[in-house]
């Protein structure tokens, strides 16, 4: 898998926003089409959006495209239109997919016109969260699931202002794109935008449940997602130093500064190194 952390949202009608997003530290820039954007506007965003992607050349970044929801008109011919376009995005976010037929409707559209997109549901009903493991698996574009907490709540009548308990759909969402190989990325702090501390605390949280990366609002938010997200110096030198005492030993498991090591965990923490070193 590519080492996508931090996911981040730009409305496609905010030109400059868009620019400013490409170029920055974000690992997947995303453009769109749905909530950001007033209805009046949409036309236009999605026009210019295909623009922009002609225009852009070259980056080291991942562009995505969240498009409308895909039981409107409004998603079907954004799907289409960005299928025939000259230059197209490397990923296509769905909005509020809300079972696997969907992502196969999609990835029948996507197959008539020999686009090579990925796809990206996000999972906002509870209904939907149940059939997460048969959603991430449906199609081999899948590149990973979002937990779209917002709407979550909403749909759950659990109140959005307040903090709550998202632990269990949190779990349920990890299981099932790890359980399918593909990305698992949580929701973006959007109850306090501008709070470094929350959004290192929610990106923390995310990735003990094995997230693989998190959305964001703002380039700052991406800045912290992607500290979050990299194994840090600390995680490193201490992989390396177990995984060169358990090479010295004979020993199908023994104990290293006083935890019990054996091939699983080795094979994890040279993951671990690995990432650090894709990461740089």
């Amino acid at each position: 898998m590519s080492a996508d952390r931090s996911y981040l949202f730009v409305p496609g009608s905010d030109d400059e926003g868009v620019v400013e997003a490409i170029g920055s530290v974000a690992d997947v820039v995303i453009v769109d089409l749905e909530d950001t954007v007033s209805p009046a506007a949409k036309t236009a965003a999605r026009e210019w959006t295909l623009d922009a992607l002609a225009d852009l050349g070259e980056t080291s970044q991942r562009l995505a495209v969240r498009v409308n929801g895909v039981d409107t008109d409004r998603g079907i011919d954004d799907i289409r239109t960005i299928a025939t376009a000259d230059v197209l995005p490397d990923v296509l976010l769905l909005p509020d997919v809300r079972d696997a037929s969907e992502v196969r409707l999609v990835d029948d559209v996507l197959n008539e016109y020999g686009a090579d997109v990925e796809l990206h549901p996000l999972i906002e009903k509870p209904s939907a969260m149940f059939d997460a493991q048969g959603i991430s698996r449906v199609s081999e574009r899948i590149h990973g699931l979002m937990f779209a907490a917002i709407d979550f709540q909403m749909n759950m009548g659990m109140s959005i202002l307040d903090e709550t308990d998202l632990s269990v759909p949190r779990f349920l969402l990890s299981m099932a794109a790890n359980g399918a190989g593909v990305h698992a990325v949580d929701k973006p702090n959007l109850a306090a935008v501008h709070d470094e501390d929350r959004t290192r605390a929610e990106a923390r949280a995310a990735r003990a449940v094995g997230f693989d990366g998190k959305a964001a609002m703002t380039v700052d938010q991406a800045a912290v997602i992607n500290d979050v997200f990299s194994p840090s110096a600390e995680e490193v030198a201490r992989a390396k130093r177990v995984i060169d005492a358990f090479e010295a030993t004979d020993e199908g498991v023994t104990v290293i500064d006083g935890a019990a090591v054996d091939k699983p965990v080795v094979d994890q923490l040279r993951s671990l190194v690995d990432r650090a070193e894709s990461d740089g």
